[in-house]
């Protein structure tokens, strides 16, 4: 017999959550451990370890509580774990018209546990039809044969051809997996058919599994350590793929996740945040959020969700984003402009403020109309998450009188930025008007119209402009971040390529000849992005999208600045390439840190299979860093181990960064190999082989001799080639070094 279970939603409860009002995430939505995220109707709903404790939220930003789905444990599940005193873990999923949702019922350490199953026909409490019913046991544990598992911390799975899934697991040996009978969600043998995902040479500690399909590709993310101890929790998230759900499944550096080192670290400690876990991904009008609780160290490391918009890089990996709701720096930030707020493709003026609120006082950056306004796009300089677009007739500003009055004589303008077009000038940043009465505006931060370079060009309150050209010359469909940080006495322009080498400085100006309060940012009028002012004209509109738009009351240092990159790898020739008949050729990179640390740093260099950084094939290599050599260039030297292999293919070598200096914690980097075959052999073709026939003769010089002279072939070049090349030369080792011509 199924039994039914209520929500525990009395109206005393209901009148308790109007009184108490909402939790924002701002204000961290604390006291959510394992949670479990999903869209239905309008609303997202979080349930999480506490008999099932469930919030939702419109905006992922301000949620409300909504009690409990099992206030009281069933008896059958207190009969069959002794000791049980909580529900645990749940995973939620919508499938052939129903929400189920899996549970966990255990006792802490005991492997006497089991995975129950609840269904409903809708997630609003408030609908006539909300009722849980309880469909009893999915599987239970310990089993009777090997492998031996733990049933707690089932989350459901669909494969690519429709079918369900369980995977779970805990400690013992590790991660599970069990196919589903699509009707009932139980296994579909009995005992259950079992596959073992992964699980660590060094460790047990295994948990909190989650498989996603995308694109061929099935990922498991898993939780290696422990958890439950608040700041002392050494939780981890780390994520492998396979293309069989049922593995094997590798990380990055295509090393295994069963009994062996696998896992690319997707998620660790952030300062105040500790001990990430128990993933999961909700993917809502093609946008995939990614949410996990962490451990507030300024809490005491009270349990809190978090929800982070994720994207995949080009190699199919996924890729953390921002944290939803959430200011990226503390202090000192008079606004930041995410763009978070829309959906991809709605113009500005379509909000229900005409604009982009940001996320710190609110101001808005405005559009006219749905014509001459920005509209939000999906561009973005990682592929996550939105960026303003403006078209070449539209831009935005704002009307907020503290932000149009801000004079500061020490501040940062931040702003990502890409144009499809460099023709002409194009305001990145401006101002409208002028506090003296000229045909320039206050302020400018633009592609000039000279040399497409940047340029910043501004009044000051005490009659000053300034005029700063950068030496960066920009490339049309390229992202940059920007910063401009002035400190009283000297303006300074930062440029991150996203190449890999970080902020650069492109441009510096000396103001010290007028003191920091003559120096302070002239005040004109309105702030417009993506146009500037002359003369009463509005002009200089891009054609091209802007991203994290930040104004800081301080002159903030480059490790200050947004997507600061605290390690810089720097490639020979701006890439790696080896060849697959040559163990004997190198090539190389260097790795440098960019801001003294306070605690030694150590980057751990991964290599794929196949590929040696100087100790074998796939052996890492460790590059230590601290206060005596932080800014000395470490040289990384990289071979092939098994000549006539991985012709055609790329390797990566991962870099993962350690170390108790939270700036340099928890980063991965990741250097790109190319493998090209040698089609002369182990020495390639010669400078001079113009024919490409592997011999440096006579027939190369024939070629020459008609590019030359632009003209018909020479019929006799036994002379005029004799000082050029006296005999034929096979290639040879002892006098060439390596040249591929076309390089």
């Amino acid at each position: 017999m199924r039994n039914y279970i209520s929500l525990c939603l009395t109206v005393v409860c209901l009148f308790s959550v109007v009184l108490y009002g909402q939790i924002s995430v701002d204000q961290q939505m604390r006291n959510v451990h394992d949670p479990s995220m999903i869209y239905s109707d309008g609303y997202y709903y979080v349930y999480s370890t506490g008999s099932l404790d469930v919030r939702r939220s419109q905006d992922l930003i301000y949620w409300d509580y909504m009690g409990r789905v099992m206030p009281n444990i069933p008896q059958w599940v207190q009969d069959k774990v002794e000791g049980v005193s909580d529900i645990w873990a749940p995973d939620v999923t919508y499938y052939n018209g129903k929400y189920y949702i899996c549970y966990s019922a255990s006792t802490f350490g005991s492997q006497t546990s089991l995975l129950g199953l609840l269904s409903n026909e809708t997630l609003n409490p408030y609908a006539s039809n909300y009722e849980w019913v309880d469909e009893g046991e999915i599987l239970s544990s310990p089993p009777s044969g090997s492998p031996t598992y733990n049933a707690i911390d089932g989350t459901f799975v669909e494969d690519a051809n429709g079918d369900m899934w369980l995977v779970f697991g805990s400690y013992w040996e590790g991660i599970m997996l069990t196919p589903l009978n699509n009707s009932t969600l139980k296994p579909t043998t009995t005992p259950p058919t079992i596959y073992q995902l992964a699980r660590r040479n060094s460790s047990t500690a295994s948990e909190a599994s989650y498989i996603i399909y995308r694109d061929g590709y099935y990922y498991l993310f898993v939780n290696w350590d422990s958890c439950c101890s608040g700041v002392d929790s050494t939780y981890q998230i780390v994520v492998g793929r396979s293309t069989s759900i049922t593995g094997p499944y590798v990380d990055k550096a295509g090393r295994s996740m069963l009994y062996g080192t696998g896992g690319t670290l997707f998620v660790g400690n952030n300062g105040r945040w500790i001990g990430p876990g128990h993933a999961d991904i909700t993917t809502v009008n093609g946008q995939d959020y990614f949410s996990y609780h962490v451990y507030d160290g300024n809490l005491g490391g009270t349990p809190t969700l978090r929800v982070n918009e994720m994207g995949w890089d080009q190699a199919g990996w996924p890729v953390l984003g921002d944290m939803v709701g959430v200011v990226m720096s503390e202090g000192n930030t008079v606004g930041y402009w995410d763009f978070e707020d829309g959906e991809n493709g709605l113009p500005f003026y379509d909000m229900p403020i005409h604009g982009s609120v940001d996320r710190v006082n609110g101001y808005v950056i405005r559009g006219y109309d749905s014509t001459y306004g920005p509209s939000y796009s999906d561009i973005t300089y990682n592929g996550s998450g939105l960026s303003a677009y403006c078209n070449g007739i539209q831009d935005g500003y704002t009307l907020d009188a503290p932000l149009n009055g801000w004079e500061p004589e020490r501040w940062t303008i931040e702003v990502s930025v890409m144009l499809n077009s460099l023709a002409g000038w194009n305001t990145i940043i401006g101002r409208d008007g002028s506090s003296r009465s000229e045909a320039e505006s206050d302020f400018y931060l633009q592609n000039d119209g000279l040399n497409d370079s940047f340029r910043v060009n501004l009044a000051t309150v005490g009659g000053q402009r300034w005029v700063l050209d950068s030496d960066y010359v920009q490339e049309a469909g390229q992202w940059y971040h920007l910063a401009l940080t002035c400190d009283g006495a000297t303006l300074l322009l930062y440029c991150d390529a996203l190449d890999g080498n970080g902020y650069q400085e492109i441009g510096r100006q000396d103001m010290s000849a007028y003191t920091s309060a003559e120096n302070a940012l002239a005040t004109s009028g309105v702030w417009t992005f993506g146009r500037g002012w002359y003369n009463g004209n509005l002009v200089d509109q891009i054609d091209g999208y802007i991203d994290n738009v930040r104004f800081s009351d301080k002159a903030l240092a480059k490790n200050e600045l947004l997507f600061y990159e605290p390690v810089t790898i720097v490639e020979t020739d701006g890439n790696t390439r080896l060849y697959s008949n040559s163990a004997a050729y190198t090539d190389s990179y260097t790795l440098v840190l960019n801001n003294e640390p306070v605690s030694s740093v150590n980057v751990m260099v991964a290599p794929s299979s196949g590929i040696s950084v100087g100790r074998g094939s796939g052996v890492v290599k460790t590059l230590a860093f601290d206060s005596s050599n932080w800014n000395q260039e470490q040289t990384v030297v990289v071979s092939i181990t098994e000549p006539g292999s991985w012709a055609g293919s790329v390797k990566t070598i991962g870099h993962y960064v350690v170390s108790s200096d939270d700036t340099f914690d928890d980063i991965y980097r990741e250097v790109s190999v190319s493998i090209e075959e040698d089609v002369c052999g182990t020495w390639g073709y010669l400078p001079g082989d113009l024919n490409s026939d592997c011999v440096v003769d006579m027939y190369d010089f024939e070629l020459l001799a008609v590019v030359w002279l632009d003209g018909d072939a020479i019929q006799d070049l036994s002379d005029l080639a004799y000082d050029w090349l006296s005999s034929t030369l096979i290639y040879n080792e002892d006098i060439f070094d390596r040249s591929i011509i076309n390089d």
